[in-house]
């Protein structure tokens, strides 16, 4: 499994690194241990926090109400908490859009 999958059940953690002030909103590849996630806004009032939740949710088809940060609210570096989800269907959904 990822460094930067975890779960248990139908809840999946994912610790990503994201990239706020981007040209484009996508998931980029890896940064260290961590999924990297470029957003178009910037980290001013939770903006980039919000497009990361949607970015996700967008990328697993599900509700935006389903995917929250756990973690790291202030820094580039978050747990994001997917609910109602397993790690293997999270899995399938984002390997493919890795470019390492």
């Amino acid at each position: 499994m990822h460094p930067w999958l975890n779960g248990a059940g139908e809840a999946t953690d994912i610790l990503v690194h994201v990239q706020p002030g981007a040209r484009r909103s996508a998931v980029v590849g890896l940064h260290g241990d961590a999924l990297k996630v470029a957003v178009r806004e910037k980290a001013t009032e939770g903006e980039a926090n919000k497009a990361v939740c949607d970015l996700l949710a967008r990328t697993l088809g599900v509700a935006p109400s389903s995917i929250r940060v756990v973690r790291g609210h202030r820094s580039r570096r978050k747990r994001i908490r997917v609910e109602g989800v397993g790690v293997d269907s999270v899995d399938e959904a984002i390997t493919p859009l890795l470019t390492d």
